[in-house]
């Protein structure tokens, strides 16, 4: 099923995450909010707000980082994960800088069994519908399409 997340509750699940975020459920003292671009950038401006923390950037596709000045501990922050082709190539990219880091999605795809509670700390939440973001239309929104932005199959605004 196809659902739309209004701004409120995606405002109101990104300060939920903040405050799972700041009390530690991870033990890390985090001191950088890390968008994963682009989907991340909405989340983690909200989460990064309420927790008064710089931020980074990190463009998956070209494999580039940019964290804040002193940032050691960062809260990578993205949409979604589906299949987890970013996470497993965040993680990959970062296991050589050996950096310590929290993986922070909005929502975590529940048809993914890969994903959960076992792979690393739910922040989020874990949904096995569609949802469409508050900056995304509804309507070009294609249900099932996992491909947006990724493989050429994104049929958004088309």
């Amino acid at each position: 099923m196809k659902i739309y997340l209004s701004y409120e509750m995606f405002k109101n699940l990104c300060l939920a995450m903040a405050e799972e975020i700041i009390t530690g459920i991870t033990g890390i003292e985090h001191d950088c909010i890390v968008p994963i671009m682009r989907g991340g950038m909405s989340a983690a401006h909200i989460i990064a707000k309420e927790l008064n923390l710089p931020t980074g950037a990190y463009w998956p596709k070209e494999k580039m980082l940019s964290l804040p000045p002193n940032c050691s501990k960062p809260v990578f922050v993205e949409d979604l994960v589906a299949k987890g082709r970013t996470y497993l190539g965040l993680m990959e990219y970062l296991y050589r800088k050996n950096l310590k880091f929290t993986y922070a999605p909005v929502l975590i795809d529940g048809n993914n069994k890969m994903f959960g509670e076992d792979t690393f700390p739910v922040y989020g939440m874990i949904t096995k519908h569609w949802i469409v973001f508050p900056y995304e239309d509804f309507n070009k929104m294609n249900e099932g399409d996992r491909g947006l932005f990724r493989e050429g199959t994104d049929t958004y605004g088309k």
